[in-house]
């Protein structure tokens, strides 16, 4: 049998601007998982999802597999919420197709980039970025221009801190926000275009240095910059926007929408967990649902 597992990610930077150069940077979520099953057999049993089965296709070609197969797939990572399912999703079947024909683990950059080409499938344009983080195991990942640039270590420093992950509803699919955004940065002139780009660059840059000096302010900081670079996509509907601004009410250090937009989840970073706590009370109130996770990431 064969295993492959894909986490789900969240942007900290560069959503929709890492299509366009900028760096961007993510991180896996330990809870959240998709875990593929591939094992040999006389009898063909695919996968039921269309898009699935095209993703394990793929998957399949890649390594040259050609025999019939049960496949089978578990996940706990919400659809249309702006977590990567489908990146998850793609991983898990890179890393199990891979199983298929070597006990050897694959590198994360070859599973990003293998998964991403899965991704491409169900998006039709891939940045590349939230297979990186899917694939990334107890690190973040600074991304750009399809590379994933290094793996900052999270510092110890942040044993205290809290992301409070808030989902505000079932959003577009994916590509309608692509889109959204791809129009809004082409009407954009290239002088405004241009320096959002450098500002997101920088935030995932500073975000990166925060991360592993565990200097919380600066990652507060680089996180509100990154969460300005999205008001002028379009993307953060309503919803988000009070999210938002109810966690910062709440004792956030910052807060920002997390992945394509246009509903989805909103994402806060609190200082220690009784803070994250009684934020998440707050918008659990507002019918809203959401957990608290540690500034670390799972490992695959």
């Amino acid at each position: 049998m064969a295993v492959g597992r894909g986490h789900a990610k969240l942007i900290l930077v560069g959503e929709h601007w890492v299509l366009d150069g900028a760096r961007a940077l993510a991180i896996g979520l330990p809870d959240l998982c998709t875990e593929v099953r591939l094992i040999p057999s006389e009898i063909e049993c695919p996968l039921e999802d269309a898009q699935a089965a095209n993703m394990l296709q793929s998957a399949l070609e890649q390594v040259g597999w050609r025999g019939p197969l049960h496949a089978s797939v578990t996940s706990n990572v919400p659809i249309r919420r702006g977590l990567g399912s489908s990146a998850a999703l793609a991983v898990a079947l890179v890393r199990a197709a891979h199983d298929l024909q070597s006990p050897e683990a694959l590198e994360v950059s070859e599973v990003a980039l293998r998964a991403r080409a899965l991704e491409a499938l169900v998006h039709g344009r891939s940045s590349g970025l939230d297979p990186a983080a899917a694939a990334a195991g107890g690190s973040a990942v600074l991304f750009q221009e399809g590379q994933v640039l290094a793996q900052p270590q999270i510092h110890v420093d942040f044993a205290q801190a809290r992301w409070l992950v808030v989902d505000v509803g079932q959003g577009q699919p994916t590509r309608t926000a692509i889109a959204m955004a791809l129009q809004a940065r082409e009407q954009m002139g290239d002088l405004p275009r241009h320096t959002w780009l450098a500002k997101v660059t920088r935030a995932a840059e500073d975000a990166a240095t925060a991360l592993g000096n565990g200097d919380l302010q600066g990652l507060a900081a680089a996180l509100a910059l990154a969460g300005d670079a999205l008001q002028p996509l379009g993307i953060v509907d309503e919803n988000l926007k009070q999210c938002r601004d109810l966690l910062l009410e709440h004792g956030a250090l910052a807060s920002k929408s997390s992945g394509a937009g246009l509903g989805g989840v909103t994402l806060g970073l609190f200082a220690n967990s009784a803070i994250a706590t009684r934020a998440l009370q707050v918008a659990e109130r507002q019918g809203w649902t959401g957990w608290i996770s540690p500034l670390t990431t799972a490992k695959h």
